[in-house]
Order: structure tokens, then sequence, then C-alpha cells
């Protein structure tokens, strides 16, 4: 089979019709993940890929044939250009069990890689990211030319990375995330998880001398945990998507991370699209059911004279290009109440 007749197949069956003959429940574009237990669809059927957030597991149209059915290659693309259906009685595919261990020893050895390479320093430099500020890059390392780390060998990106720890609050290696550098790389491949494991939290070690008197400050993703720790947050914790924060013990591992005391009040600078309220939404109802206040400044989001941005990391961005990152502070400590560095 050439490559003209592999891409006539995937032109000829779009995602969301092959899903619902896999026997998969397709709303709004998304399904609950055929690899892994979950309750909140957390995969995303795009118009020529999936993406599952919650495992990390991705691909186009005949990987999910194979992986859903266990077939090969040639196998899935049989299957899909002779009509094949899934029993409508079929409450869940069928998938096979994937076991791929996280190998703690390896990842630490790179998170131990602090030599930055020129298109990092480039990306970081960018971003008007402070290196000193973030500890000495505690819990980051620097991946070159896309090095591979899974057990099962598959590699990160095409380019230079950052490799960010995520621990629970004894800091034990969860998972890891890393996020590409290179310009111009597509969005899908921005951000890696290891697949199969669970999430920690990025940034747990700064809550170690959490005192009450400083903010927690809690953030989607590395950029802008990078951003906050550089605009001057001693405590700043990040969770890896707007799901995550859903899931059980997270917010538990902020309070034994801060003392083994209930944290009063957790503060957010939410993203301003759908997913950045997805996650304040989901961190305001975790937080109640343990006592603790979510404090939202959305507000940062009218500041003028910055430009467009989609969240603090490109704000930040934007103050530093400009030599306004003191008078962002100053605004940022208007907002809260409470500045970076009060």
């Amino acid at each position: 089979m050439n490559h003209m007749e592999i891409k006539k197949i995937k032109e000829r069956h779009n995602l969301r019709d092959t899903a619902e003959r896999l026997g998969l429940q397709v709303i709004k574009n998304n399904v609950c993940c055929p690899f892994h237990q979950e309750r909140t669809a957390s995969c995303h059927l795009y118009h020529d890929h999936f993406h599952c957030f919650g495992c990390g597991t991705r691909g186009d149209v005949i990987d999910l044939v194979k992986q859903v059915l266990g077939k090969n290659f040639q196998e899935a693309c049989e299957w899909l250009e002779g009509g094949g259906f899934m029993p409508l009685t079929r409450t869940a595919p069928a998938r096979k069990e994937r076991h791929y261990p996280l190998d703690v020893a390896h990842l630490e050895g790179l998170l131990a890689r602090k030599t930055l390479t020129p298109v990092v320093e480039a990306f970081l430099e960018d971003r008007c990211i402070n290196m000193d500020a973030l500890t000495g890059m505690q819990d980051i390392g620097c991946l070159a030319q896309g090095a591979a780390f899974f057990q099962r060998g598959n590699s990160f990106f095409l380019g230079d990375s950052l490799l960010f720890a995520l621990r629970d609050a004894r800091g034990c290696l969860i998972n890891v995330q890393a996020r590409a550098c290179v310009k111009n790389i597509s969005k899908r491949n921005k951000y890696i998880v290891a697949p199969d494991q669970p999430l920690g939290l990025l940034g747990l070690f700064t809550l170690q001398d959490y005192d009450g008197s400083q903010p927690i400050v809690v953030c989607e993703g590395p950029t802008d945990w990078m951003a906050l720790r550089t605009c001057g947050f001693r405590h700043v914790v990040a969770f890896i998507g707007a799901d995550s924060v859903k899931k059980e013990g997270l917010l538990r591992q902020i309070c034994e991370a801060a003392g083994g005391q209930v944290v009063p009040r957790l503060h957010v600078f939410p993203d301003r699209d759908d997913a950045g309220q997805k996650f304040l939404v989901n961190l305001r109802l975790q937080g109640q059911g343990m006592g603790i206040h979510v404090e939202e400044h959305s507000a940062y989001a009218r500041l003028e004279g910055y430009g467009w941005f989609k969240d603090f990391g490109d704000l930040w961005a934007l103050a530093g290009k400009s030599g306004r990152t003191a008078q962002l502070k100053a605004e940022i400590e208007e907002i809260m109440g409470h500045g970076p560095a009060s």
C-alpha cells in the first residue's frame, strides 16, 4: 500500500464517523478515552487526528482503529474500507492492556540536565523568563534534539525541549511533561506527558516554606508557572490541563506540601478561553469540598496597553519586551491587594 493510497483512506474516513462505528459515544467531538478509565470525555476528535488530554494518546483515524481493535496497520485499513462496525450492544470497545512503567531513575537523570541549548535559551528570552527566579531550575531539565525517554522508546519532539517534573507532596516523581521550544511547531506536538501514568503537580517544592504570609497561586501548565515565578510569586503550583483539577487528591497534595494544613485560599489567573474557565470551575468545585476559597483574578485580562494575550505567560512576555514588568507587578498588586513580593 503506497503513500497516496493511505492518504486517500484517511481522507475518506473522518474521525467522528469512525469513532461511532467503533461504538464510542461522540458528544461535541469528544469521547471517553478508550485507552484509560475515565468518566468525563477527555479525548478530542480533530479533523485529522485525535488527542486525549488525560493520558496523552494521539493519532490519526487508522491509529484509532488499530489501538481500539488491536489490529495491525493493514488490518485497520481493511476494516475502514470494508465498512466494519462494532456491535451496537457493546458498552465499550475492546482494548489491549498496556503497561509502560515510568523509568524514574532515567527521568531524574534527564531532569538533572541543566545546560540550556541555544534554542531553549532563545525560547526563554522570548518569554522573558528569568531562570534565576526558578530556584536554579529545580524540577526542570533541558532536552536536546528530542531525546527519547519513555521506556517504550518514543521521542519527545523533533527539537529541543524543557522537561518538567510532576510530583506528589512527598517529592516522588509521578509523571513528566515537556514543552517544545522550537518555533512553528504544531499545537498537538507542543506538549506531551508520559502515557498511562497519573498526573502529578508542578512546583509543589515551592510550598516547603509556606507560612501563610505569601499567596499560593495555581495555574494551568508550565509556561504560566515559569512566568508567575519570574514575576516574583514564591508559591506557585501548576496543574496539567483543565480536567486534571478533578483528579482526586491533587488539591490535598497542595495542602500536604504546605505543611499538612488546609490552605484557606488559592489565587488563580485563568486563561482567557473556554479551557481557562473550565479550569476555574473545576478548581472551585474541588475547593468547595475541602473548605478552600478560590479567588479569581480575571481583572488581569482587562489590563490595557500590552496588546492581546491569551494567558498570564503571554502577558508577562509582552510586559518584558516593552520594559514594563515593574508596571505590571504594580497592577497585579492592585488587582490582588497583595503583590508578588509583598
